[in-house]
């Protein structure tokens, strides 16, 4: 797995996740991402019509498994999927608890793999989105696909390493997890801070729509368009600086020769740790106003912009233990707020109390209630969700 301690073991996985996520690869599939996000506008037309509240978190939730689904395995998450109705989704949020509070509960583990629990039929988390995932992976395996344009599984089953030798199914179905596991909650996560800063910040929102609106077209904002918008790049940024997807220590364990860190020295094998909380909002790096929500920070000064893009511990931090899927994250993540401010207006229901958080590994918001109303500016959907 990813978390592997190991350098050479973890460099191998790497190699191996290397192909699905070139940034090429990735907008290939640009294409997939659109269709689920239209189908988000889409369910948010009745809402938007007649006033209802809605609960975000619901929304964001189900179209960022629907998109890693997709990428993934070929198929959506978001709802009921499987030959069996398994909810993934839910199964999934089931295993990041359960993970997070093993060992500090008494007698757990004794239940995680009993062989009386599996011999009656009682299935713990792991073992339920293991075998779905592992189906899946036969499912590929077995199948013709050579006229399929290829997800992240096509790619785990086509790698080999520099001896020539293919990924074991084990290790295919790990990776797959691993991509899928990561690749939903952190993404609708950071979509519901942003909308929380834009919603708490009406200069900015208002700042952001002219912006966005000043862009000659009349479907939704494509990927590359985004890039153009230095507004809006700096707007997601800030997001991710104030909110953090998994606020705990990602430990790392300081390598020979030891570290010197502010005038001491941390000897080689000493276990070290950071909240990317503390990183993204240290005042020695962000300026005494650290603790606002201030896209214009990034604006203006290119050199400073790229110091703190390379401060910031998103995704786990840079170098070699950061995260694979980063682009991913940041293509949806981009779209997704880029296309929302295109599409409607929006509004928390209490500002002051905007969502719940439980944090299990991730800091996961909850109940984020919103109203959402149509803007008068007119956005074709996308061709391809047009059609089908």
């Amino acid at each position: 797995a990813l978390a592997t301690q190991d350098p050479k073991v973890h460099a191998g996985i790497r190699r191996r996740f290397a192909p699905a996520f070139k940034m090429t690869v990735l907008l290939r599939q640009e294409d997939s991402m659109q269709k689920y996000l239209d189908k988000l506008w889409q369910s948010l037309e009745k809402p938007a019509s007649d006033g209802t509240i809605i609960d975000m978190c619901h929304y964001t939730e189900t179209v960022t498994w629907d998109i890693i689904g997709q990428l993934c395995f070929g198929e959506p998450l978001g709802a009921i999927v499987g030959p069996e109705g398994l909810d993934l989704a839910n199964i999934l949020n089931r295993l990041l608890i359960m993970s997070t509070i093993l060992g500090h509960v008494w007698g757990q583990i004794a239940w995680v793999d009993n062989p009386v629990t599996r011999f009656i039929g009682i299935k713990n988390p792991i073992q339920e989105s293991f075998e779905w995932a592992s189906l899946k992976v036969r499912q590929h395996e077995q199948a013709d696909r050579s006229n399929i344009e290829p997800d992240t599984v096509d790619y785990f089953l086509g790698y080999k390493d520099a001896q020539g030798k293919p990924a074991t199914h084990l290790e295919v179905v790990e990776g797959a997890f691993a991509v899928t596991g990561a690749g939903a909650d952190t993404v609708a996560i950071a979509m519901r801070a942003a909308l929380y800063h834009l919603n708490t910040n009406p200069e900015v929102l208002q700042k952001l729509r002219e912006e966005i609106d000043a862009v000659d077209a009349d479907g939704p904002l494509s990927y590359k368009q985004t890039q153009q918008l230095p507004y809006l790049k700096a707007v997601v940024r800030e997001s991710l600086r104030m909110y953090s997807s998994v606020p705990g220590q990602l430990y790392r364990i300081v390598p020979s020769g030891g570290l010197s860190s502010d005038s001491h020295f941390i000897p080689s094998g000493t276990v070290v740790g950071i909240s990317s909380l503390a990183q993204n909002r240290d005042p020695a790096i962000f300026g005494q106003d650290a603790d606002i929500f201030n896209p214009d920070r990034w604006l203006g000064d290119e050199s400073k912009a790229r110091y703190f893009e390379a401060a910031l511990f998103n995704f786990g931090g840079t170098g070699i233990r950061s995260c694979p899927g980063r682009d991913l994250a940041m293509i949806e993540l981009y779209k997704f707020v880029a296309q929302i401010v295109q599409r409607f207006e929006f509004e928390l229901v209490d500002k002051a109390h905007p969502f719940s958080v439980k944090t299990y590994f991730f800091a996961i918001q909850s109940d984020m209630r919103m109203r959402v109303a149509h803007r008068n500016r007119s956005v074709r959907l996308h061709k391809e969700s047009a059609e089908t």
